[in-house]
């Protein structure tokens, strides 16, 4: 199921408090595993305990894998697909 590219990592705490949890949060908690065993026990039998949350994990994971960091561009949109309109859109106002 996980390619050479993907990494598993196992929050721990409740799947909405792992979400919500900002990074730097010392109680927070998350395990990690380089290796790829057939069952998840063995996962979590072989897996590291990281302080703190996962989210500072996935940034630097993203960050090897991504190209050089540019700057955002100065205005929205391009000749070939301009901007529809200012944010946040009119579909905000939009009422069913």
């Amino acid at each position: 199921m996980l390619g050479k590219r993907s990494e598993f990592v196992l929050g721990d705490s409740g799947h909405i408090q792992t979400l919500v949890c900002p990074p730097g949060n010392p109680k927070s908690g998350y395990y990690t595993n380089v290796g790829k065993p057939a069952s998840a026990e063995q996962w979590l039998a072989q897996a590291s305990k990281q302080t703190g949350t996962w989210w500072d994990h996935c940034a630097d994971w993203m960050a090897k894998r991504s190209g050089d960091r540019i700057d955002a561009p100065k205005a929205l949109g391009s000749a070939r697909h301009p901007p529809l309109g200012k944010a946040p859109g009119r579909y905000v106002l939009e009422r069913a």
